[in-house]
């Protein structure tokens, strides 16, 4: 038996099929009907950072031909995650204006407002992943969004725009150095 599940096992793991699994955002849960208006100020961006790292020939996993861009939003304010991560009360809009890649872009994040999942040093962690192919040599890439803050309201902040670019050039398992955009005095 177990030489019959190892070899079913053996056969499906040949398939063109993208494996690998992200933490998708939550849409943003209204607010409830019994509020009439917010009692609390709509979250600003103060700065946005992000890294990519691209699709790579040198990992022999399945998530090889994905690439990702971090984004690291950090606002004026700090809010805490949700409770209930499944319905957030405030998060993020993301615009794609402009992108090299945006035939293969996985469109989960330009559906409407969502909310963070995940935080690291005082930031709400997002990531963006696209195919990008397993190249030992990547193209250059480039993404231009603009990032609202949003409130279960639907309160849009003033927009955060980042320009996300990647040179290009031959590809490593690591991900580009962080590049910070302040929104703020903008």
């Amino acid at each position: 038996m177990r030489s019959v599940v190892l070899l079913l096992a053996s056969a499906l793991g040949f398939t063109d099929a993208v494996a690998c699994s992200f933490s998708l955002p939550a849409p943003i849960a209204p607010a409830s009907h019994y509020q009439d208006e917010a009692t609390t100020p709509l979250p600003v961006i103060k700065s946005v950072s992000y890294s990519i790292r691209r699709g790579t020939d040198k990992d022999e996993t399945s998530c090889a031909e994905l690439g990702v861009i971090e984004l690291l939003i950090e606002p004026l304010v700090w809010k805490d995650l949700p409770k209930f991560p499944m319905h957030p009360d405030f998060g993020y809009q993301f615009e794609l204006i402009e992108s090299s890649e945006s035939g293969n872009l996985l469109s989960a994040f330009f559906t409407g407002p969502i909310g963070p999942v995940k935080a690291r040093d005082g930031k709400h962690v997002f990531r963006l992943v696209w195919v990008d192919g397993a190249y030992a040599i990547q193209t250059e890439a480039t993404f231009k969004l603009k990032i609202h803050a949003v409130d279960n309201f639907f309160r849009r902040s003033a927009p955060c725009e980042v320009l996300a670019e990647h040179r290009g050039g031959p590809t490593t398992l690591e991900s580009s150095r962080v590049q910070k955009i302040d929104c703020v005095t903008r």
